[in-house]
Order: structure tokens, then C-alpha cells, then sequence
């Protein structure tokens, strides 16, 4: 032992010392080994770590000199004394590597010999007195002094640090000081420097020292240390201070469009908690107050459309540049859009009034000023502000009265351009926005039609010697009620122009029947040839009120206002505004003494025989009149009229989805559906409205909440008020039992008959088939509640005692017992589209008596192609694409009823009026015969009939329909449901055992075939 161990110590003093070790690395190993099989191993093990231990103290006087000195000596100390001591345990652990994995295996509370060397170290040179302290403050220093600009020696700090790491020192000992230092450096800087520098200069100053702190890591900080480290960093340079630079330097940042410096501002502010939401803040509430200024400003408006366009594209580029990830700039780009509905919609009308003159003002100069590619660019902007407006309908208004100026008098630069705004406000506010807009199109050119027409009509006249001589006239022919409202001008016309109009007249007549022409000069233009002087010729193109005062000329040289004014009829305004554009303008034709712009009733006018200008066709302009309050009220009064609808149309819409409200929610809800301005007082009016119509009641329970009305079953034909016993319906009202009214005598009124309204069947409701003077009774639902149970629904009948309109009589089949229906669908095809957008607005009497007994449908409908599509559907076929089955109905049931339909038949028919005979429409009857059909399923059906019949679906689809039975397929190709009522079930056929109680039955003009129904034996059951 004794002889074994001096070898291995002299070994040890031999690495400890640098000196050369005579014995080699085998020799000394089997030494060990030697020891260790001879039990010696837990001596070997102390006698190791005490020589290490022994020789490790010996530097404590050499260190503790240093330390008095501190600072990087002492630094460098330490890392020199701790770099030669891991050198020299790696040799020594090598010597006694034998012992290291017998015994310590074998002592398992025992440490390696590396293990202890560091304890060792840790306890005998670290811990040691004040070591630690000055290691760990001479380690800040040094980083205080690099934050501070100095160099340092970096290995040096990477060293000790990761000594302190290596001896579980770093967190403890080193880190929690360090970014204590860290926060309080950190706080001091940012603070006085937050004041003193611009906030782009501040900006770069946390960029630059977050980049430092990074490198910090990178270089001799644990990896550890960069999340906290960045955290306190962060914190105190932007935390603590965002609020004051989004406050006080975004603005100027988005004034100056410094596109960098807010994306640099975005990075910052994204890596602290509650940045991002603070810069969505600040950027929607500079939107707010920038947009609100340029809004609220009158001086602005003449270019306030194109700075809100400029405001918007700098603002867009910030959103698609500046903000991080797609999630994050959709966030930004929500905030802006709520901030322009903000501030756009805050002085009311005015922007949508400036966005439609903006408009009015590119169509009139497109093809001028831009291209096509711009003018659509442009487009798609304003389109952008027009979503922002809550006045929609504001903007509506000016828009189509600066329309009808445009096409009127030949000002639209671009029809195509014209109609392209329209697509896309129709894209934006859906057909039923522009549907008088686009009249208003399809009404000039009807007039270009009307117009070759007409001068075909005056040459054959004329060849026929029927005229004198007129002048050329084209007529605008306007459908009233898609154009703006024209107030009436009684003007007295020269003869030519009388005798023209005469003329015009006479030949819309033969074309038209039942329709009256109204003249509206307002809007006239006229070309004249004028004569100065011998060689002065020119031609004028002037409005007609201009043009009715320059032919007076003709008859004298001079006239006085008050004689120009008592011969034509003009109104006050509209004279003046006449008589300024002659003679006050730059181009004068006339000549006033004196000469002033004031127009006084004893002013003389003389032709200005003098006339300068070089031009042959010379335009004289109107002077422009500014709306004036009288119009504004008018605009105002029209919206206000159409709300009204929209309104109450809201009210109906919520409450019958829930069926009973409070009044301060239903305002709420009405609030957020609304999308134009409206007071709470509006609201409650047209609440207190339909009240009054019976469709809201307040409840008994809680006068501040109400509750829908809703009717049970539905009056379809209310003309049909006699049934087939000649009795009334309206008699019906007054008797104490409906049942027992169609012989009695009339008693005293039931007061629970006062809310039934009655009406005819015209469907196989409740087992009234084939009935025709089978009533139907509509009852109040005390609940509102449409989805109730049948029984339920019977309760209420019988409380009304009218229970036995529904059991019309005793023994008679119900629908079980029926072989098969025969249903007919009618449809009326309007004959012309002159017709069709007359009906639109002014129906006529056959449209009154026809609405509810057919589906009305335009021009251009192809008989041969939907018989065609109505083949496909005769035989066996499971009809599930024809069903209704709805979410809710999965829900109710996940498996569809069964689809299977064996249709017997499925023709279309050349139909006929129901009523009165007209020249309106084309009937054709489409035939069904099925054993049993869902009417909604017929319906489905009839929609793709239909929409063959106009080619706008292929027959290739409906076979696939067939092919392909599932219900969600009509819904996915967006096919509109036909409306119900055109569909009549118009036979049943029952076996005859099934009549053991008929009662009589009532046919009806419509009941009898056309040469190409089909007829049925009812005495045959089809199987």
C-alpha cells in the first residue's frame, strides 16, 4: 500500500507542478488497480481528494493578495488558476480511472473524482472569503463598462462564466444580480432618453441595445439568461415607455409615411405583452382624428373625396408593409375599416353627397382624363369609401340625379364606364340597389328604339302629305318612378316644337295603349342656327328654356324681361337662371342694358349682333344652381320614406325570430341590423306603427317588452270570397259557430270571432282535397309559436269553435286514401320587355287578378326547352336533390324521408287566363301526376324547368340532379326556389270505396282540360 501510493502521489504532485512524470500512464493505472483489488479503495479515494484538497488551498494567500486589488488581474487570476486545475484533474482522473468506475460504482453515495474536484474547487478557491463577491462584481463591472462603450476582453467573462456554471454558481450567485443591474441600468437610460431623443431616434436606440443584449448571450452569457434578460430589457425600454411614444410619435411617424419606422415600431412593441393592441389603438384613433378633421371641414369638401382615396392608399400600405403576419394585418386592417366607419359617417349625409358628385364628375370627363385600367382602379376605390358610408341610400339618390343628368343631356363620357359602376355597386349592395338605376339604361335605349321609330313614322307621314314641315325631335321616354321626380314646368312653347310633341304623341299612342305621356322640358336641349350677321353664322347649343327665348327674337329685336318672362311661362328661377347663362356669360348671345347680372323686370335684351367668338357650334352652359335647402329637405324626406320600410321590415325580421323582447334589446338588436343612422325615437315610432297594423302587442306580463303576431295557416286567394254555396265569407264573421253559419241566422257577434280572417282553400290543406269551397280560418297564436305541435295547433281551433272547417265532412277520404294528385303549375310569361318594366312599377288590372294565381316570369322564356327537361323527370326516380331537408332537420332527423316518386307525368301545356282576358302574357301550364309529391319538392322541380326554359341552366345538370339524390345538392348550386304560388293541386283521385259520405264538389272555370292536358279517369287508381 505504502509503496503504491508514494508512486501514485509523486505522480500527482509531478502533474500538479507541470513537471515531467516519470512513471507512465499504464504503469500508474495497474498501480490503481492493484490498490483496489486489494481493498484498498476507499483509502486510495481519501488520500486522493485530500492531496487535491491540500494542494488547491495553497493559492488562497496568492489570491487573496489580488483580490484586495480586484478588478480584471484578479479576473484573470481565477480563470488562469481554474484553467490549469481542470487540466490537471482530467490527467489525475485518467491515473485513477480504474477507481473511478469499481469503487464509486460500488458507493453510490459517493461522487466521481471530477465531481468532487469541483465541490473541491467550489469550496476551497470560489467560496473562499470575499472570492465570490469581487468575481461576480468584477464580472458586472466589466459588463457595465461594454453597455457603456468600452472594450472588453470577452473570452475572459465567457470563461468565468461558464466556470460559474460549471460549479452551479451562475444562477445563484451571478444572474439574479445581473439582471437586477440589468432593469436598473436599463430604466435610468430609457428614461432620460425617451425625452430627449425623436421618437424614430429612440427607436433605433431600444433596436440597438436589444441587439446587444442578443449578442451578450451569444458570446459569454448562458443561453439561459437570454429570455429573462430580454424580458427586463424590454420591459423597461419599451413597456414602460410605449404609451408615451405611441402617444406622441406615431402620428408624426404616419404623417411622414416613414413606412420603416412604423414597421420598426410594430417589431418593438410585438415583443411586449399589450404592445400590438396599443398600436391598434393608436393607429385606429389617428385615423379617427385625422379623417374626422378632414371630414368636418366645409373648405375641404371640393377635394375631399381624393384626399379620403390618398388618406386610404397611405394608410393601406402601412397595414400591407408594416404589421407582421396575415392574422396580424387583417387585425390592422379591421381597425382601419372600423375607424373609417367612424369618422365618415360623423357629419352625416355630406360624404355620401360628395362621394356621388365625385363620381358624377369622373363619368362626365372618364375617356379624358384616364384609362380604362384607371378609371377601374378609381372605381374600385370610391367603391372602397362607399362601404364605409352608413347613408347608402343617401348616396342612391344624388347618385341617380346626377345619372339623369348624364344621360339626359348626353354627358356621360362612357357608357361602358357607367355601366361598369353600376356592376359594381350592384356587386356591393346587391340587383334590388341599382335595379332603378339599370331601368334607367335600359329606358334610353327603349328611347334610341323609339326614337328610329318614330322618325320612320314622320318620313312616311310626310310621304303622304299628312305633315307640314317640323323640326327634328328626340324624345326621351322615362319610366316613372326609376327617375329622379321632376317637379312640373308649364312653359309655352313655340309652334314648331308644339306641333313636334303633337306629333310624338300621336305616334306613342299607336304604339301603346293605356299609357300618358308627361312632358318635362326641364331637362330639353335644343341645337339652333343662328344669324348674327352677314357672314356670322353659328350654331347654338343651348337648353330648351334658352331656346324658347332666343325664338322670340325672331319675331322682334328687343324684348324686356317682364315681356320675355309673360311670354314664355318661365318661373322666377328658372328665368333668371336663363336670361344670366344668355347675356352675363362668357359667350354672350344676347346683349342686356344695362349690363349687370342683376336681372330687373324692366332689363332690354338685343341679339349681340356683334358676336366675336371664332367657333362655328358654340355650347352655351346653364348657370349652376348649388342645391338649395328646399332640395336638401326633399332628399332628406325620400330617405327618410324608404327607412321607414327597412325599419319596420328590421322589427318584423327580429321579432319573428324571437317571438318576444324587451324594448331596450329590440332597440339594441335594431341597432346593430341597421346600416344607416336612425334615433332611438325613430325606432320607437315605427315600433308603436305595427302595433297599430297588428303586428306587435305589448304582453300582459311586462308592458315594456312586446310580442309578434303571427296567424296560423295563410289566405292565398282573399277574391275568392264566395264558396260554392254562395254564402260569404265576411257573412261568416259574425256567426257564434262557423260550422253551423252557412243556414243560420245572424246573432249577436262572438267577440272571439273578431281576430279570425278567413279565406278560401286553394291547397290539400287538412284533408280538403279537391274542395274549392272549403275555407280556411286564420288564427292568432297566443304565443307566437309556428312550430307547435298539431295537437296544440287543434286546442286553439277548438277554443274558437271553427274545428270543423278542418273536418269539412264526415266520411270523406284524407290524404292516405288518395290514388294519385294531379298538380299544375301555371306560369305567365310578360310578352315584351316594354311590358315587363311597366308592370314593375305601375301594374295594371290583369296583373292585379293574375299575381296570386301564377308565377310571373320575363321575356325570352323557350317553351321547347323546358319540355324537354320535363321528360326527364316521367318514370321511377329517387328525387333526394329535390327535397327540402334542412340543418335543422338533420338535427331533428340525420336520415332523409324516402325519396323514392313514380311521376306518371310531367308535360307542359299551353295554359289561359284565369280571370280576365289580356294581352299581357303567355300562360303555359306545367302538369305533374305523381302518387303522392312534397310541395316544396314540385317547386325544386319547377326551378330548374324554369331556368332551362331561359337556357341559364344545363340539361346536363338536372340529369345529374337525378343521378346524384342528395338534398344539399340544389342548395350548393344556388338554385332559387320557385315561389308557391303558382302550384295548385288540381285533381285527387280516389278508389271508389273511398266516397261512402261525399259531399258535392264545385269545379271551376280553370278545372276544365286545354286540347293538350291530359285527362284522367277518376274511376282509375294508378298504382
Amino acid at each position: 500500500m505504502t509503496t503504491g501510493w508514494l508512486t501514485l502521489e509523486a505522480s500527482i504532485n509531478a502533474i500538479q507542478t507541470k513537471q515531467h512524470v516519470t512513471t507512465s500512464l499504464e504503469q500508474l493505472y495497474k498501480v490503481v488497480e492493484s490498490l483496489c483489488e486489494n481493498k484498498m479503495a476507499r483509502s486510495t479515494y481519501d488520500k486522493l481528494l485530500e492531496n487535491v484538497r491540500k494542494w488547491i488551498r495553497s493559492f488562497r494567500d496568492d489570491l487573496s493578495e489580488k483580490s484586495s486589488a480586484g478588478g480584471v488581474e484578479f479576473m484573470k487570476a481565477i480563470e488562469s488558476l481554474w484553467s490549469d486545475y481542470c487540466q490537471q484533474m482530467i490527467l489525475i482522473r485518467n491515473v485513477f480511472l480504474y477507481l473511478d468506475r469499481t469503487f464509486i460504482l460500488e458507493n453510490i453515495d459517493e461522487s466521481p473524482i471530477w465531481e468532487s474536484s469541483l465541490v473541491i474547487f467550489r469550496e476551497e478557491i470560489v467560496l473562499y472569503g470575499c472570492v465570490l463577491k469581487k468575481l461576480v462584481d468584477g464580472i458586472l463591472g466589466c459588463i457595465a463598462g461594454e453597455r457603456a462603450g468600452d472594450q472588453v476582453d470577452r473570452s475572459l467573462l465567457r470563461a468565468l462564466l461558464r466556470m460559474l456554471r460549471t460549479l452551479d454558481l451562475y444562477k445563484q450567485s451571478f444572474e439574479e444580480e445581473f439582471l437586477a443591474n440589468t432593469s436598473v441600468h436599463y430604466t435610468h437610460e430609457s428614461m432620460s432618453l425617451v425625452r430627449t431623443l425623436e421618437t424614430v431616434e429612440f427607436l433605433l436606440y431600444v433596436e440597438r441595445r436589444l441587439k446587444e443584449e442578443n449578442e451578450r448571450v451569444d458570446f459569454y452569457l448562458d443561453e439561459s439568461t437570454r429570455a429573462p434578460l430580454l424580458t427586463r430589457a424590454e420591459k423597461c425600454m419599451i413597456s414602460d415607455h410605449m404609451q408615451e411614444v405611441v402617444d406622441n410619435g406615431l402620428a408624426s411617424l404616419l404623417n411622414d409615411n416613414r413606412v420603416q419606422d412604423v414597421s420598426r415600431l410594430y417589431s418593438l412593441l410585438s415583443r411586449v405583452e399589450g404592445g400590438v393592441a396599443l398600436l391598434k389603438t393608436g393607429f385606429s384613433s389617428y385615423i379617427k382624428k385625422v379623417g374626422k378633421a378632414m371630414i368636418m371641414d366645409p373648405q375641404r369638401d371640393q377635394n375631399m373625396v381624393e384626399d379620403l382615396m390618398a388618406f386610404k392608399d397611405k394608410l393601406d400600405v402601412f397595414v400591407d408593409t408594416c404589421f407582421g403576419s396575415e392574422d396580424e394585418r387583417m387585425k390592422f386592417a379591421q381597425a382601419e375599416k372600423d375607424a373609417f366607419d367612424y369618422f365618415i359617417n360623423t357629419r352625416g349625409n355630406k360624404p355620401a353627397e360628395l362621394i356621388a358628385k365625385y363620381m358624377d364628375a369622373r363619368l362626365r370627363s372618364a375617356n379624358k382624363e384616364a384609362s380604362d385600367e384607371q378609371l377601374d382602379q378609381l372605381m374600385n376605390k370610391v367603391i372602397t369609401l362607399f362601404r364605409f358610408i352608413q347613408g347608402k341610400d343617401v348616396f342612391e339618390v344624388f347618385y341617380k340625379k346626377d345619372l339623369a343628368k348624364r344621360l339626359l343631356l348626353g354627358r356621360s363620357a362612357s357608357v361602358d364606364a357607367e355601366k361598369i359602376m353600376l356592376s359594381k355597386l350592384r356587386q356591393e349592395c346587391g340587383a334590388g340597389f341599382t335595379q332603378k338605376l339599370e331601368g334607367m339604361f335600359r329606358d334610353m335605349e327603349l328611347s334610341k328604339d323609339l326614337g328610329v321609330a318614330f322618325r320612320n313614322y314622320t318620313l312616311h307621314e310626310s310621304s303622304l302629305g299628312r305633315l307640314d314641315e317640323i323640326v327634328e325631335c328626340n324624345v326621351s321616354v322615362l319610366t316613372m318612378g326609376q327617375w329622379p321626380a321632376y317637379e312640373t314646368v308649364q312653359v309655352t312653347l313655340p309652334k314648331q316644337l308644339n306641333a313636334c310633341l303633337q306629333l310624338y304623341e300621336k305616334f306613342y299612342d299607336s304604339r301603346h295603349t293605356g299609357r300618358k305621356l308627361q312632358w318635362q322640358p326641364r331637362l330639353g336641349q335644343c341645337v339652333l342656327k343662328a344669324n348674327f350677321r352677314p357672314g356670322c353664322d353659328k350654331e347654338l347649343k343651348v337648353s330648351l328654356f334658352q331656346a324658347i327665348v332666343l325664338l322670340l327674337f325672331n319675331n322682334q329685336p328687343s324684348w324686356t324681361a317682364a315681356d320675355i318672362m309673360m311670354a314664355t311661362k318661365l318661373e322666377q328661377k328658372e328665368f333668371v337662371r336663363t336670361m344670366v347663362s344668355l347675356s352675363c356669360a362668357k359667350v354672350r348671345v344676347l346683349v342686356k342694358t344695362p349690363m349687370n347680372k342683376e336681372i330687373k323686370d324692366d332689363d332690354v335684351f338685343t341679339v349681340n349682333n356683334d358676336m366675336k367668338e371664332m367657333r362655328f357650334r358654340i355650347r352655351i352652359s346653364e348657370v349652376q344652381m348649388k342645391e338649395t335647402e328646399e332640395e336638401y329637405k326633399a332628399v332628406e324626406e325620400e330617405v327618410n320614406q324608404d327607412r321607414q320600410y327597412q325599419i319596420d321590415a328590421a322589427i318584423v325580421r327580429v321579432m319573428k325570430t324571437r317571438k318576444k323582447l324587451n324594448h331596450q334589446l329590440l332597440i339594441s338588436e335594431l341597432f346593430a341590423q341597421l346600416r344607416f343612422p336612425v334615433r332611438a325615437a325613430d325606432l320607437k315610432k315605427r315600433i308603436g306603427s305595427l302595433m297599430e297594423r297588428d303586428y306587435l302587442r305589448r304582453c300582459d306580463e311586462d308592458p315594456n317588452a312586446y310580442q309578434y303576431v303571427a296567424y296560423y295557416d295563410g289566405s292565398r286567394f282573399p277574391e275568392m270570397a264566395t264558396g260554392g254555396t254562395g254564402f260569404g265569407v265576411v257573412d261568416m264573421m259574425y256567426q257564434v259557430t262557423i260550422s253551423d253559419s252557412l243556414f243560420g241566422t245572424r246573432p249577436s257577434v262572438n267577440p272571439l270571432h273578431e281576430a279570425l280572417k278567413l279565406s278560401p282553400s286553394s291547397r290539400t290543406d287538412a284533408g280538403v282535397h279537391a274542395l274549392r269551397n272549403a275555407l280556411i280560418c286564420q288564427v292568432p297564436l297566443e304565443f307566437a309559436n309556428l312550430d307547435s305541435t298539431p295537437e296544440n295547433k287543434t286546442s286553439w281551433l277548438s277554443a274558437m269553435k271553427v274545428l270543423d272547417l278542418h273536418n269539412v265532412s264526415p266520411g270523406f277520404c284524407v290524404r292516405r286514401h288518395v290514388a294519385y294528385r294531379k298538380y299544375t303549375y301555371r306560369l305567365a310569361v310578360v310578352r315584351d320587355w316594354d311590358l315587363w318594366e311597366s308592370l314593375q312599377k305601375k301594374p295594371t288590372t290583369a296583373c292585379f287578378s293574375e299575381k296570386d294565381y301564377a308565377w310571373r316570369i320575363p321575356p325570352g322564356f323557350s317553351p321547347e326547352k323546358t319540355s324537354d327537361a320535363c321528360e326527364l323527370f316521367v318514370g321511377r326516380h329517387v328525387m333526394g336533390s329535390f327535397f327540402k331537408h334542412t340543418a335543422r332537420e338533420k338535427r331533428r332527423d340525420p336520415n332523409p324521408p324516402s325519396a323514392v316518386r313514380n311521376v306518371l307525368l310531367c308535360q307542359l301545356s299551353k295554359g289561359g287566363p284565369y280571370s280576365m282576358e289580356n294581352d299581357i302574357y303567355d300562360y303555359y301550364n306545367v302538369t305533374i301526376v305523381a302518387r303522392s309529391f312534397v310541395r316544396e319538392q314540385i317547386r325544386r322541380m319547377m326551378s330548374c324547368l324554369v331556368l332551362r326554359g331561359y337556357d341559364r341552366l344545363p340539361i346536363e345538370t338536372i340529369r345529374w340532379l337525378l343521378r346524384n339524390p342528395i338534398s344539399v345538392n340544389f342548395y350548393d348550386l344556388r338554385i332559387p326556389i320557385a315561389p308557391p304560388q303558382g302550384l295548385f293541386l288540381t285533381e285527387v283521385v280516389y278508389p271508389p270505396e273511398m266516397f261512402t259520405n261525399p259531399i258535392p264538389y264545385y269545379r271551376h272555370a280553370w278545372d276544365y282540360p286545354t286540347e293538350k292536358d291530359v285527362l284522367f279517369d277518376e274511376d282509375t287508381t294508378a298504382s
